[in-house]
């Protein structure tokens, strides 16, 4: 018999920059999901919630939906165990955007097939769902949605050359963020795409599994990122992780038991993932590869400064 295991709901670690504004555009951007007929778990109206805070740059009381306004954090950084449900949850903040905010957006995999994956299954969900269906346009052809609002939404996979052309993008989102070369980062998060490098409104989320060193040799740049959030000290990145705290004692060993269905579930917010998983993956897995996918322990390379 599946067995829940008892969930938190919030992150084990949270960082962000102040905001200014008294409110955030989280359920404005679940409520598109809504629409789509998408069912989004509690943890993910948390990481909407936390993400989507907003400063104001009007001086009046207009609303921030029309007039200046700006993301608190201008970078979000998601941390969780597999198959709990990322990139259903960047897929939500993709149609949120897309409709809500009318954002230029370009969403990144690590192969052409799962980029396009993702783009086959947001063009299905709009085309199903009548009242976003008639306010977009679809081209299969380029990978490319577009709505009337003015938003637009491209799929590349993560290779230089996919990035060879410029995007005045809103949003950027990276899939599998434990896997990005160090040369695909450098151009597309500071590079081409982005000709607005300091719009007001510019966010890039970063979603993926803690990074092995071995196994990850691409982790650099994750590593970076979550480096920065847990000082709780950068003025522009929003980090969020849920993992198994990864204290050892002197001979190395965890100090977790990650037998106990309880300890691993800070990994794992989703409901849709039982106790049961959580064994048959404890059996699967080396032991190494368990920690990092599932618990959200890694064994993360030690960066030079910069």
């Amino acid at each position: 018999m599946n067995r829940p295991a008892r969930r938190r709901h919030n992150p084990r670690i949270f960082t962000s920059p102040p905001s200014t504004l008294d409110m955030n555009l989280g359920s404005d951007l679940a409520e598109i999901s809504e629409k789509a007929g998408w069912s989004l778990d509690t943890w993910q109206h948390v990481v909407l919630e936390k993400s989507s805070r907003m400063d104001t740059l009007a001086e009046d009381g207009t609303n921030p939906l029309l007039a200046g306004w700006t993301w608190s954090a201008s970078e979000v950084g998601l941390l969780t165990g597999g198959q709990n449900g990322k990139t259903f949850l960047a897929e939500s903040r993709v149609l949120g955007g897309l409709f809500t905010l009318g954002e230029q957006i370009v969403y990144t995999a690590r192969t052409r097939h799962e980029a396009r994956h993702t783009f086959d299954r947001l063009a299905a969900t709009i085309e199903q769902a009548p009242e976003l269906g008639r306010a977009a346009s679809i081209s299969r052809t380029n990978a490319l949605i577009t709505t009337r609002n003015g938003g637009l939404l491209r799929f590349c996979p993560r290779r230089p050359a996919a990035i060879d052309y410029a995007i005045d993008a809103d949003l950027l989102v990276i899939d599998d963020a434990h896997d990005i070369p160090d040369e695909w980062a450098r151009a597309a998060i500071h590079g081409t795409p982005f000709r607005r490098p300091r719009s007001p409104r510019r966010q890039v989320w970063y979603l993926g599994s803690a990074v092995h060193e071995d196994r990850h040799p691409n982790g650099r740049v994750f590593t970076a990122v979550r480096n920065r959030g847990l000082t709780g000290k950068d003025p522009g990145l929003c980090w969020i992780e849920y993992s198994v705290p990864d204290r050892r004692d002197e001979n190395g060993n965890l100090e977790q038991d990650l037998t106990d269905p309880s300890v691993v579930a800070r990994a794992n917010p989703s409901p849709r993932i039982d106790v049961d998983y959580f064994a048959t993956m404890q059996r699967v897995y080396m032991p190494e590869v368990f920690e990092s996918e599932i618990c959200g322990i890694g064994t993360w390379p030690t960066l030079e400064p910069t």
